[in-house]
């Protein structure tokens, strides 16, 4: 039988009303948690023996109750959530996979202003905001104008100084 989205998840959130009826948004995603443990290893199982799928299956689905949950329990229209973030998500630019295979978009960086003097970020220079963030700790006595900066995916996206290295 299939039933509509919002028909589905009503289903779900009564159910886990009257069974879980001491649970808060905090137990529930706490059991996500859990459950997203289980997915992983279900996941790596799988891989390695190369069989059927019912344990990614259950694990799958389980996240998924206990998201429709954590919505339902923080007062969140998840419908209306995921088509608002797919469209945020469709929207951005996306970087390139990490070690572990893992895809994130890549940060909108604030808009630099000039104050007349010098150019500020977040009414910080970079030089300010590279040496609190511990980017520079090894910068020693070189003045901003002979550090320069390499980012890129085979070094996780580290900021690196060096009079050598330019990308």
């Amino acid at each position: 039988m299939s039933k509509n989205f919002k028909d589905l998840m009503q289903e779900i959130t009564d159910w886990q009303d009257s069974v879980f009826t001491q649970a808060t948004a905090l137990s529930a995603v706490t059991h996500l948690q859990r459950e997203v443990i289980e997915l992983t290893f279900a996941i790596q199982s799988e891989q390695l023996k190369k069989e059927g799928q019912d344990d990614i299956i259950k694990e799958l689905a389980d996240c998924f109750l206990l998201v429709v949950g954590v919505a339902h329990l923080s007062g969140i229209d998840l419908e209306a959530a995921a088509i608002e973030k797919l469209e945020i998500n469709k929207a951005r630019v996306w970087g390139v996979p990490d070690a572990d295979g893992v895809v994130e978009h890549v940060r909108e960086l604030p808009t630099p202003a000039f104050n007349g003097e010098k150019i500020l970020w977040k009414g910080k220079t970079l030089l300010e905001i590279f040496e609190a963030d511990g980017l520079l700790s090894n910068a020693g006595d070189i003045g901003p104008e002979n550090i320069l900066i390499k980012s890129s995916a085979e070094s996780g996206g580290k900021i690196f100084n060096s009079p050598n290295i330019i990308d």
